[in-house]
């Protein structure tokens, strides 16, 4: 009789153990998981007729120079170029072009890109909730103001979105969190070049 006992003990300490283990696996398989981040993606903020135009390019891995050269940049890289308008020497005094006018790179954590990526996703899903509303349009007054934002993915999938001061409303609102947070994140400077990298004329 014992011995039935003590084999019934041994059944249920086997069966407890093997679901501690499984536990165990699981709470691991799950904190991995958790853990996990893509950082195999871009974006690109550019600005353009704002009075301060500026460009932000963030973890991009490299692009092409004006003479189709090829730059590679570190990863986790922030940056910041400012732009002025001055007269085109090519088509005459009617034309102005946009010249950079300094550069500014900043190093970012993994924590900054994640919410990057998850204040620029967030541009690119439309509100529905207004179905219900009236549908008619509003009058809109272009102000000139343009924004480009795309995101590009592991998959070379490339999200773009253009937007303006005549934007909706949400839309701006969720700009202008991301545009804040970017700014707030530029802390730790890489490079920073002299006062001016093209000298006005």
């Amino acid at each position: 009789m014992n011995n039935y006992f003590a084999l019934i003990f041994l059944v249920l300490l086997s069966s407890c153990a093997n679901s501690n283990e499984k536990a165990t696996t699981s709470n691991k398989a799950e904190n991995s998981q958790k853990k996990y981040r893509n950082y195999e993606f871009d974006v690109t903020i550019n600005v353009v007729h704002s009075g301060n135009d500026f460009k932000y390019l963030i973890n991009v891995s490299n692009e092409f120079d004006d003479n189709h050269n090829i730059i590679d940049y570190e990863d986790n890289l922030l940056q910041y170029t400012t732009y002025k308008y001055q007269k085109s020497e090519k088509f005459g005094d009617r034309y102005y072009d946009r010249v950079p006018i300094k550069t500014i790179q900043y190093s970012l954590n993994r924590a900054q890109l994640d919410t990057i990526y998850l204040l620029t996703a967030k541009l690119f899903q439309p509100d529905t909730l207004n179905l219900t509303n009236d549908t008619n349009r509003s009058s809109r007054i272009y102000d000139g103001y343009g924004a480009e934002i795309v995101l590009t993915d592991r998959y070379d999938a490339i999200y773009d979105i253009k937007l303006g001061g005549y934007s909706n409303k949400t839309l701006l609102k969720n700009y202008r969190n991301l545009l804040f947070y970017i700014e707030k994140s530029k802390k730790k400077v890489v490079h920073k070049p002299g006062k001016m990298m093209i000298e006005p004329k």
